[in-house]
């Protein structure tokens, strides 16, 4: 096998430059089985070619929206909301009376 650019590895930080979003949010979407696939040979990473067929897939026909991108902000909205109220019943729990 040959190796080509599109055969190279981009570490989470490289894709999440690429992409202008953190690597947080690239971990966020591997654990909900979304964005490109992630491969672990050797070290973890993303296939360029793997991203950017995934980056062709995305692609939005004019007029249209993404309902995916919509959904992840509401999955994410409710994650924070769930994570503050369990942070003020853990204070709560701590707080001497």
């Amino acid at each position: 096998m040959t190796a080509n650019s599109e055969d190279r590895l981009l570490s989470q930080k490289e894709l999440a430059e690429r992409w202008n979003i953190t690597p947080r949010t690239l971990q966020l979407w591997h654990k909900n089985g979304k964005g490109p696939k992630r491969v672990n040979i050797g070290k973890k990473g993303y296939r360029l070619s793997d991203v950017i067929q995934y980056e062709e897939d995305q692609a939005e026909e004019p007029g249209t929206e993404r309902a995916p991108t919509r959904v992840f902000k509401e999955e994410h909205r409710a994650l924070g909301v769930e994570a503050r109220k369990l942070a003020r019943e853990a204070r709560k729990a701590n707080k001497p009376t």
